[in-house]
């Protein structure tokens, strides 16, 4: 289980490669350690038979080729995304091999924060969830430092309700 640049990052390494971090924010850092995996050339024994790709929505079409040299011939792909939980701006990654399904079932929020979610947003899915869920509160402010002090309170108010600090996200 990895990310996809750790698993660039652990592939260069293993290869040999020497990845200074400290350079990490210089333009052309992963393309560079990109450009190697493209080069290496990956024993069988280090090719995979499954991949399966999670948060897909937010791959790009070149990160999916080069996973592809370390997959056996025959190797399987699972593809799973959520356009609803997109953080990157990339484009949709073409998969015109693939089978697939589509669902638009939320199992994961609560009742209280679907409705929440559908009102505010706009948003529309099908609320599998059938526990109730703490409700939605929102808070504003004025000034960005404000958040620390939000955020205590909420913490704060958390661990009176009997939440422990690993329950808390």
């Amino acid at each position: 289980v990895n990310t996809y640049y750790g698993f660039c990052a652990e592939f260069a390494e293993s290869a040999g490669l020497d990845i200074d971090f400290d350079r990490i924010e210089k333009k052309g850092f992963w393309r560079t350690v990109q450009d190697h995996l493209v080069a290496a050339d990956i024993a069988d024994d280090a090719r995979y038979d499954y991949l399966i790709v999670d948060e897909g929505q937010d791959f790009n079409s070149e990160w999916v080729e080069i996973l592809r040299l370390f997959l056996t011939k025959d190797a399987s792909i699972v593809w799973l995304e959520d356009p609803l939980q997109t953080l990157r701006d990339t484009e949709p990654v073409e998969l015109p091999e693939f089978v697939t399904y589509h669902e638009t079932a939320n199992y994961r929020s609560p009742e209280s924060i679907a409705t929440f979610i559908k009102e505010t947003l706009d948003v529309d899915f099908k609320q599998r969830n059938t526990l109730p869920g703490l409700g939605v509160l929102v808070h504003t402010y004025e000034q960005p430092s404000a958040q620390v002090q939000i955020v205590a309170n909420r913490i704060k108010d958390l661990k009176k309700a009997g939440f422990a600090d690993e329950q808390i996200v």
